[in-house]
């Protein structure tokens, strides 16, 4: 008898059994996880793996004799930048501005002047007060200057101070803050407008109104027509003319890879493709790089890239009415594979920082397999989805499928949506949230009241929260809860299931069941969205519960044990 720990180091989380293995099933004695340090497969990942292994060991008094590990396939999932400084469409731009606390409500057209060369008695002007100004000596020289005869028209302004401004002024002016003054020239016509609360733009939404304003001919309209398309949902908008000489990207880096796609070799550029990388085989990228701007830390460190995924923010939008000034869409979120971490690099390594001898036993898609397969009831034929952090790892009696792209995608995805940090990102996936409306009461995401067991504290009044940890996490003044609700159930179709949906067109025949395993499956929404995804599909996806005691986790890391143990009987049976 033997007593062995299989230890799954996944991209995000680092899970541990520890069993004693011999005659007979397995008798397990010990389970634990926690957050990878570091990339999967390197040295710091491994050292943390091996901290978390001694506490498990010390808080149940057992001690694992060797160590079973999966070969190593690190992914890395990050978002780069695609930041347009003005959207220029044709004739006319929108200036590019994520404010949500504009100042009084009204319209205003004017020259663009910055504040401190305003003239007293100049004619309409929009006046830009710039982050050297403070706020009360802004709206004091607002004053000043209306008092004097200038006409004020709109008043734009790059901190975050419209309503400091606006309440320190004794005029009713549209102001509009957070903007990119760097975009705006001395002297030309900018149209501002500021809609009441709760209701949206009108002439600035209007293409006729625009072209008037701006003299343009009726050849512009079409590329009119697509602007004001896009802005009938803003509460605030601010238009300039483009004079067809201002450049509309300040930075867009691209993306080039080269993969199979419906099984013919590809070369493919994004963002310009990215509707394609849902055809790619996994694992068959073969050539892959970026330019354009510097890779973020451990992505430019992966070496040969063997999968990648990422989806358009903009398809979104597909079958909702999202209003355009919800979601920060200037980031592309993205995941890569690379390939392995040789299994002999991989067994010294580890037995380095385990100081035990270590067995690296097959790839951890066989692992997740053998693990999930012990989940009651489940079908012979059953194929196994393991969705980790980085990976969705499938595998069925013929197939072994990884592809990039999983649970920290997702979490990626939604801080760029949100503009939210990843921390908070990764609790508000999770599932529904609430309408905080009173400290008492809350509105769920299906328009039910519902009283509050306790109060909830000013922070989060007006926002939508989710609860975590026995509190509530405010995360969003600027959407409602069903429209919310509409945004991360519909991502979560268009990446995780539609990721899923592309491993299961490399299978040769639909599985008569898909069974869930992983951390990402602890999300009851996934198993209901993959299956609402797959449509007529005879297969039947269901959650795997890992050994009758762990849920979807642990998969890999029990069928690590399961593994163990057939090596250790080899001998005596022969093999």
């Amino acid at each position: 008898m033997t007593v062995v720990a299989g230890v799954d180091v996944g991209n995000t989380t680092t899970e541990i059994v520890i069993a004693r293995v011999g005659a007979g099933d397995p008798e397990i004695l010990a389970a634990g996880r926690a957050a990878t340090t570091g990339l999967k497969g390197s040295a710091t990942a491994l050292d943390s793996a091996a901290r978390l292994l001694e506490r498990v060991e010390e808080a149940d008094g057992v001690r694992a004799e060797r160590i079973a590990l999966c070969r190593q396939q690190p992914v890395v999932s990050f978002d780069l930048p695609l930041h347009h400084r003005v959207a220029v469409e044709g004739p006319l731009a929108s200036l590019a501005s994520t404010a949500t606390t504009p100042s009084d409500p009204g319209l205003g057209v004017g020259a663009l002047a910055r504040l401190g060369a305003v003239e007293p008695g100049a004619p309409a002007t929009v006046a830009l007060v710039g982050r050297d100004w403070d706020f009360e000596d802004a709206a004091g020289r607002i004053d000043e200057l209306v008092a004097a005869g200038a006409e004020i028209a709109a008043v734009l302004v790059e901190a975050d101070e419209a309503r400091l401004i606006g309440n320190r002024t004794t005029s009713s002016l549209p102001i509009v803050d957070e903007i990119d003054g760097a975009a705006l020239r001395d002297g030309e016509t900018v149209a501002v407008e500021v809609a009441p609360p709760g209701a949206t733009v009108r002439r600035l939404a209007d293409p006729l109104w625009l072209a008037a304003r701006f003299e343009l001919v009726e050849g512009d309209l079409p590329a009119v027509e697509e602007l004001t398309r896009r802005l009938a949902e803003a509460r605030c908008a601010v238009v300039i003319g483009t004079d067809g000489s201002r450049p509309g990207v300040e930075a867009r880096p691209e993306v080039r890879l080269r993969a199979r796609v419906d099984g013919i070799g590809r070369a493919l550029t994004l963002p310009a493709d990215i509707a394609l990388l849902g055809s790619v085989a996994p694992g068959s990228v073969t050539e892959f790089s970026v330019s354009g701007v510097e890779m973020p830390p451990g992505a430019g460190d992966l070496g040969a890239i063997r999968d990648a995924f990422a989806v358009a923010l903009d398809d979104l939008r597909s079958g909702a009415w999202l209003r355009e000034d919800r979601l920060h869409l200037d980031r592309q979120p993205l995941a890569v594979l690379a390939a392995e971490v040789p299994g002999e690099d991989l067994r010294l390594s580890a037995e380095r920082a385990f100081a035990r001898p270590a067995l690296v036993l097959g790839s951890e898609t066989e692992a997740a397999r053998r693990g999930a397969l012990t989940t009651a009831a489940a079908p012979p034929g059953s194929c196994v989805c393991d969705l980790g952090g980085g990976t969705i790892d499938l595998i069925d009696g013929e197939r072994q499928l990884t592809a990039a792209g999983a649970g920290q995608l997702l979490t990626v995805a939604l801080a760029t949506l949100l503009g939210l940090p990843e921390i908070v990102a990764e609790a508000v996936k999770r599932g529904p949230c609430l309408q905080v409306e009173t400290p008492h009461l809350a509105r769920t995401e299906t328009g039910e009241k519902r009283f509050l067991a306790s109060p909830a504290g000013p922070e989060a009044i007006g926002r939508l929260c989710v609860e975590d940890g026995g509190r509530l996490r405010p995360f969003s003044d600027r959407l409602g809860a069903e429209e919310w609700r509409t945004i991360r159930l519909g991502f979560k179709r268009r990446l995780l299931a539609a990721n899923i949906a592309r491993c299961l067109r490399e299978l040769s025949a639909p599985p008569p069941a898909l069974l869930l395993a992983g951390g990402v499956a602890e999300d009851a929404e996934v198993a209901a969205v993959l299956s609402r995804h797959l449509g007529e599909s005879p297969t039947v996806v269901a959650t795997a519960d890992v050994g009758g005691r762990f849920g979807p986790r642990h998969a890999a890391a029990l069928g690590l044990v399961l593994l163990a143990a057939e090596e250790e009987a080899a001998p005596t049976s022969g093999r």
